[in-house]
């Protein structure tokens, strides 16, 4: 993602979970898009939305405790 077409990816990510939006590991690489570009913002929210499909995947999981670190919000990650 470093130097790749990040509005391509989006729209990539945004296509595969048009077609099956339960597709976790597609929420998973959106946020590490989102990531790339310094949104957390955006990344927290694409990660509990795939958190919603399923509460305990390892993936989203470890991403949103990266994402919240990179928030400066420590407390999230140990919960």
């Amino acid at each position: 993602l470093g130097r790749g077409d990040v509005a391509g990816a989006k729209a990539s990510c945004g296509v595969a979970l048009g077609l099956n939006a339960a597709h976790v590991d597609t929420y998973a690489l959106l946020a590490k898009v989102f990531m790339a570009e310094q949104d957390t913002e955006s990344a927290r929210a694409v990660l509990y939305q795939g958190l919603q499909y399923e509460a305990e995947n390892p993936e989203l999981l470890f991403t949103l405790g990266y994402v919240e670190m990179e928030r400066g919000d420590i407390a999230a990650t140990m919960a």
